[in-house]
C-alpha cells in the first residue's frame, strides 16, 4: 500500500480555530505491519479489584496479560464515567470539552461538541475498520452524537452511563442497540453478551484490513448482579455485596479471555496491541476496593484517578517483554499513542502525548519525570455561584512524581476502604452528596512517601504549593465552562422522555443539523 495523504480537519473549539492534522505515514512494508488495536475499558474498576493488584479476585487472563506485558502502573484518569471516556476518545482533558463535570442524565440534552475528532475517526482516517461494542456515555441528543456517527463502522451497545445487567433497562426504558436499531436481549448478561459481539466483530474481518475495536464492559459499575452460573464462586467472603462483585469481576475475565482466544483463532494475535484500563476509580460505597488508595470514583483523591491498566501486544518484543511503565500517564495519551502505533501522527490541538517511543523503548522515558498531570478543573461550584449542589467531586488538582495539589476537599468517599485481610477501614467510605465548606483552599500530599494521602503538608511547603499553583493555572484559566452546568442540562429533557415512551427505549430525540445521519434513515425499533 502506498503513503495516505494527510487529511486535515478543521475545527472551531470556542471561537477559536484549531487546527488538527492526521498526518498518515504507512509503513514501507505495508499495512499489515500496523498493528490491530484492541482497548478494553472496564466500568468502575478498583484498583485493587485485579489480582496483580494483590486483590482476591480470580482474574488469570488479566493478571497473565499485565504480568507479560507493560503494566501501566502510574496510569491516572478522571474520576467519573462521562469526563474519562472524553478524554479517552479525544486525546484531551475533559474539562477542555466541557465534560469534566459530572456524568451525563439519561435524556439529558448535552454530548461531546461535534467539533472534537474522537479515537474512532482518527483511526478511520488511517484505514482502520472501527467497532464499537459496549457503553458510549458520551451523549445521544441527536444521532450526530453516537458512535456511528463519531468515526465507528459498527456499534453493539447502550448509549447511557448504566443499567440492569440482564434486562438492559434504565429508568423503565430498554438502553441497547444493534446499530440502528433497539436490540432485545433481555435475559442476556452483559459481559458474555459483549464478548460474543466483540467475537463476531473479529471473525467477520478481512485480514487485508487494520483492525481497531473499543469494546467498553459494563462490569463492574452497579447495579451489583451476580452473572450466571456463578454463585458457587467465593464462598469464603462473608460480605454478600463484595462477594458478587468479585463474581463480575471474574465474569468479566472469562469473557477477555474469550475476545484473546478468538484473536489467535484469526491469526491476529501476534500483531494486536491491547490495552486494558479502568474509566475511573472504584466506588467502595458500592463493593470496590482502591486500597491503598484513599477515597475514590467521584473524588479527587488517587482513589478516583489512579487507575489499573497495561498495555499488551501479541508479540513480546514490541514492547520489550515483560516490564512495568512507572511514568505518569493519562487516558488523554491513549488517542496519539495508540494513531502513533498504527503510524498515524495527530498533529496540535491534544492534551495527551503519544507513549509509543517510551513504550517500545525506541526513545528513554526519563524526561517523563519532570511531567505533571492536572486531575481535573471543574468551577461548576465556586464562591461565585453553587450550580450543583449533589455534584461536588473537587474543584482543581495537579500532581508531579512526587507532589500533589488540589483546590478544595477532594471528595467522599475520603477514607481507606475495604482494605485486605489484616488491615483496617479507616475514614469515610459512604458516599453524600452536597458542597463542602472548603470550595478553594490548598492542600498538597507528598505522594513520593505518602501514597495513602493522609498527611496534609501544605502549610509546611508554601514554596511548593506555590510552584504547583504556577503549572495549575493556565489550565484553569484555558479550562471550558461546564456543559451541564445548569439544571437544564443535566435532567431528562422532556423531548427525550416522550421519544422514549414512543419508541419504549431511549434514542436520540432531536434531529441531525450538521450532517445526513444514516441511523435517520432507518427503522429504529
Amino acid at each position: 500500500a502506498g503513503a495516505r495523504a494527510p487529511l486535515a480537519v478543521a475545527m472551531v473549539l470556542r471561537g477559536a480555530v484549531v487546527i488538527f492534522q492526521f498526518a498518515v505515514a504507512l509503513a514501507a512494508s505495508g499495512r499489515a505491519a500496523r498493528p490491530h488495536i484492541v482497548v478494553i475499558l472496564a466500568d468502575d474498576l478498583g484498583y485493587r479489584d485485579v489480582g496483580w493488584h494483590g486483590s482476591e479476585a480470580h482474574t488469570p487472563v488479566l493478571d497473565g496479560l499485565a504480568k507479560a506485558g507493560l503494566e501501566l502502573s502510574n496510569w491516572h484518569g478522571h474520576s467519573i464515567c462521562t469526563p474519562s471516556r472524553a478524554s479517552l476518545m479525544t486525546g484531551r482533558y475533559a474539562f477542555h470539552t466541557g465534560l469534566q463535570h459530572s456524568f451525563i442524565q439519561p435524556g439529558a440534552p448535552v454530548g461531546l461538541p461535534l467539533d472534537v475528532p474522537t479515537m474512532a475517526e482518527g483511526m478511520k482516517a488511517a484505514g482502520y475498520k472501527t467497532h464499537m461494542v459496549g457503553k458510549w456515555h458520551l451523549g445521544m441528543t441527536t444521532w450526530e452524537y453516537t458512535p456511528l456517527e463519531r468515526g465507528f463502522d459498527t456499534f453493539f451497545g447502550y448509549l447511557g452511563g448504566g443499567e440492569d445487567y440482564y434486562t438492559h433497562d434504565t429508568d423503565d426504558f430498554v438502553d441497547l442497540r444493534d446499530g440502528c436499531k433497539v436490540a432485545h436481549e433481555s435475559g442476556h448478561y452483559s459481559a458474555p453478551l459483549f464478548a460474543d459481539r466483540a467475537i463476531e466483530r473479529i471473525q467477520g474481518h478481512d485480514l487485508q484490513d487494520s483492525f481497531f475495536l473499543y469494546l467498553a464492559f459494563q462490569s463492574v459499575h452497579a447495579p451489583i448482579e451476580a452473572p450466571p452460573n456463578s454463585s458457587h464462586l467465593y464462598p469464603h467472603v462473608t460480605d454478600e455485596r463484595r462477594r458478587t462483585m468479585l463474581q463480575m469481576l471474574t465474569a468479566m475475565d472469562i469473557e477477555i479471555g474469550r475476545v484473546v482466544e478468538a484473536l489467535k483463532a484469526k491469526g491476529m494475535w501476534e500483531n494486536t496491541l491491547m490495552w486494558f484500563g479502568a474509566d475511573n476509580g472504584g466506588p467502595p460505597y458500592v463493593a470496590n476496593s482502591n486500597w491503598p488508595l484513599r477515597g475514590g470514583k467521584w473524588t479527587m483523591w488517587q482513589g478516583g484517578a489512579h487507575l489499573a491498566a497495561f498495555a499488551h501486544h501479541g508479540n513480546p518484543e514490541v514492547l520489550g517483554g515483560a516490564r512495568e511503565f512507572p511514568f505518569l500517564a493519562h487516558h488523554m495519551d491513549l488517542l496519539p499513542t495508540l494513531l502513533d502505533a498504527a503510524g498515524a501522527k495527530p498533529g496540535s490541538g491534544l492534551d495527551g502525548q503519544s507513549l509509543w517511543p517510551y513504550w517500545t523503548n525506541a526513545q528513554s522515558a526519563e524526561s517523563l519525570r519532570n511531567r505533571s498531570l492536572v486531575l481535573n478543573v471543574d468551577q461548576t461550584n465556586t464562591r461565585s455561584g453553587i450550580h450543583d449542589p449533589d455534584g461536588w467531586a473537587g474543584y482543581a488538582g495537579i500532581r508531579t512524581e512526587e507532589w500533589k495539589l488540589v483546590l478544595g476537599f477532594p471528595g467522599v468517599p475520603d477514607g481507606l476502604c475495604r482494605p485486605p485481610e489484616g488491615h483496617k477501614e479507616t475514614g469515610d467510605c459512604g458516599h453524600h452528596q452536597g458542597i463542602p465548606e472548603d470550595l478553594d483552599s490548598p492542600h498538597l500530599y507528598h505522594l513520593a512517601s505518602d501514597v495513602s494521602e493522609s498527611h496534609d503538608v501544605a502549610h509546611d511547603h508554601p514554596d511548593v504549593v506555590k510552584s504547583l499553583m504556577e503549572m495549575l493555572k493556565p489550565h484553569m484559566d484555558s479550562a471550558f465552562t461546564p456543559l451541564n452546568k445548569d439544571l437544564k442540562d443535566r435532567t431528562c429533557a422532556a423531548e427525550a422522555e416522550k421519544a422514549a415512551k414512543k419508541h419504549g427505549a431511549w434514542t436520540p430525540w432531536k434531529p441531525c443539523t450538521t450532517r445526513s445521519c444514516r441511523c435517520e434513515e432507518v427503522i429504529v425499533v
